[in-house]
């Protein structure tokens, strides 16, 4: 995990939340690793430590924009409609090859 990285936790002191931030700044002492991670709309840093049984991962695939539609739907209707109609398509396009003999 490298600064920049958006990287996920299992927060005990928040009865196991799983956190999920972007990493600030990466040190090593003897073994163990400390991390400050802040959230993007977060306005304070969060300092924690990771021994060697603990477990972080690191976010691989971010799809932008996926939020956005989530708190507002409607927005994203007519994407919707298009991904749906797309999957019709498809399916009739099947069953019509299933019927030829294709």
């Amino acid at each position: 995990i490298r600064v920049g990285d958006i990287a996920t936790y299992v927060d005990y002191h928040r009865g196991d939340a799983a956190i999920i931030e972007r990493v600030t700044s990466v040190t090593e002492s003897v073994g163990q690793f400390a991390f400050t991670t802040q959230g993007d709309a977060s306005s304070k840093a969060e300092q924690w430590t990771v021994s060697d049984t603990d477990s972080v991962g690191r976010v691989r695939f971010q799809g932008t924009g996926v939020g956005g539609w989530l708190q507002n739907p409607v927005s994203g209707l007519p994407l919707a409609a298009i991904a749906i109609g797309l999957l019709v398509l498809l399916v009739v396009a099947t069953l019509r090859q299933r019927r030829s003999g294709f």
